[in-house]
């Protein structure tokens, strides 16, 4: 860091610089600065020695200085701000996640402003060369195709032009979606993230839409997520969801479930039904594992997630996917340790002061531990596919708290005290692993609980008998997509929700 400094002198007394920006580095250092676990503003620490340096030099040096890295939030950087510890934020994801970030914050609208998550989609695509867009806002990145505002602006912040015309919005700006020709009634069921991307775009265009959900509050499987260590920010879009729907003209029926009486009622009402009622966890079967289904200690995740089932201390998890990983870092996560950013770094053994990085090692042996031995079972002839920029970081981060990830392994039974396991080649062993606990991972299916009804109903004759309007069509979106055929795939992430979502919304 001293040479840092001194480097930084020297620039700024020659007139080289207009201003410094303390970038820490991208991950090839060895510590996760883009996860979403990594606290806001955890080394901002850096601007601050750096401004510190300038205020003691003589004469002062009074180039401004930039914080960036994990600052998501407005009230995080003008924290920073007025403390003194830079005299700029610099932001990137969460201009992604809102273009309009400033813009609304000027105008008094913070609890309009999109929040960026720090689910790292955009990073992801930028790491495989792909057209760099972001999880929640299904406009960013897609500006020519479908304009250049935030989705869920609100009906306060688009001023509905004449049919068939683009909306526009009260700065002016163009959006993509075409104010519809004719309003139509239609019903989104499901509100999970496909669902309410929907119904936010069909009223944003002028339709009237029914949003129905069966469960208390929107937000689907989010509600599991973002009880993983690093995703605690996923309760942040469920928040601003739930705001735009309550101001907007969509009516919100919860804790209603969508029957064939609902439709019975309503079927000189709605001209369309968009199903996004999402996915189920794959069942537990012993044709996949033998003896999974007879062995009484196979949980699905989702128990282990929502709370309804404790784990026990030695745990199994069965997947090779993104959930499994969650599962792992969900169960070795220690409840009572703050993630402050002292701690952060005192783990990662990062000295700002001073500029130095422990070896990686360090780390392992000051995370915090829990006392639960979770062991991981990836698939023998692949990798788990996780995020590109930081699916390494969560890799590290389950292995340095404990847990145990098991490449190139066969599980050939289950018993109700444990796995029987055989290594491949030219391993050749075969052991035994006890297990209070084995959380099953093994995939999503999607959810055919309504679109098997719906189906069945219109190959019944409901348009002969007149249940159904002439011009009456039916969508699905998300993971349920095309359930009412019975071809879904059941397994999509949140990008792929919510800009599928959007599309429907804006074709119908």
């Amino acid at each position: 860091m001293a040479m840092t400094l001194r480097t930084a002198a020297v620039l700024a007394r020659g007139g080289f610089v207009d201003l410094f920006n303390t970038s820490v580095g991208m991950p090839e250092a060895g510590v996760p600065t883009m996860a979403g676990f990594v606290p806001q503003a955890a080394f901002a620490r850096a601007s601050g020695v750096l401004k510190e340096s300038f205020r003691q030099s003589d004469p002062p040096i009074s180039i401004p200085v930039v914080a960036t890295h994990r600052i998501h939030s407005l009230a995080v950087a003008a924290k920073l701000v007025e403390a003194g510890v830079c005299d700029l934020v610099g932001l990137a994801r969460p201009l992604l996640a809102d273009a309009g970030f400033i813009a609304k914050a000027q105008r008094g609208e913070v609890d309009r402003i999109i929040p960026c998550i720090a689910c790292n989609h955009c990073v992801n695509r930028l790491y495989k060369h792909q057209r760099v867009g972001c999880a929640v806002n299904p406009i960013s990145g897609w500006e020519l195709e479908r304009g250049n505002e935030g989705v869920g602006e609100g009906s306060d912040g688009v001023e509905a032009g004449k049919p068939g015309e683009e909306n526009q919005t009260t700065n002016g700006q163009t959006r993509k979606e075409l104010v519809v020709m004719r309003r139509k009634a239609i019903a989104v069921v499901g509100a999970g993230a496909a669902g309410v991307s929907c119904a936010l775009t069909l009223a944003r265009r002028g339709h009237d839409v029914t949003l129905f959900e069966r469960a208390p509050v929107i937000g689907g499987q989010l509600h599991l997520a973002k009880q993983v260590p690093g995703k605690a920010a996923y309760n942040d879009i469920l928040v601003y969801w739930t705001k735009e729907l309550q101001k907007s003209t969509i009516n919100v029926r919860l804790e209603t479930e969508f029957t064939r009486e609902e439709v019975a009622r309503n079927h000189n009402f709605f001209h369309a039904i968009v199903l996004a009622n999402g996915s189920i966890p794959r069942p537990i079967t012993s044709h996949v594992f033998p003896g999974a289904s007879e062995s009484g200690i196979v949980v699905p995740f989702s128990k282990i997630l929502d709370g309804s089932v404790r784990a026990g201390r030695r745990v199994a998890i069965l997947g090779n996917g993104a959930i499994s990983h969650d599962v792992a870092s969900f169960l070795l996560h220690d409840p009572r340790v703050a993630r402050r950013v002292e701690l952060f770094l005192h783990e990662w053994g990062v000295n700002l002061e001073e500029g130095t990085i422990l070896p990686p090692d360090h780390a392992r042996d000051r995370a915090p531990r829990n006392n639960r031995d979770v062991i991981l079972f990836n698939k023998p002839d692949k990798d788990a596919d996780l995020s590109w920029g930081t699916g390494w970081a969560q890799k590290l981060w389950i292995r340095n708290h404990g847990g145990t990830i098991l490449n190139h392994a066969l599980i050939e039974m289950i018993d109700p005290h444990g796995i029987h396991i055989s290594t491949l080649p030219p391993d050749n062993r075969k052991f035994y692993v006890e297990c209070d606990t084995i959380v099953w991972c093994n995939g999503m299916l999607p959810n055919f609980s309504v679109g098997t009804w719906i189906y069945e109903w219109m190959k019944d004759g409901a348009r002969k008998r007149g249940e159904m309007i002439g011009d009456f069509s039916i969508y699905s979106a998300g993971s349920c997509r095309d359930s009412y055929t019975g071809d879904g795939h059941g397994e999509q992430d949140l990008m792929q929700a919510v800009h599928e979502g959007y599309e429907i919304g804006s074709k119908i």
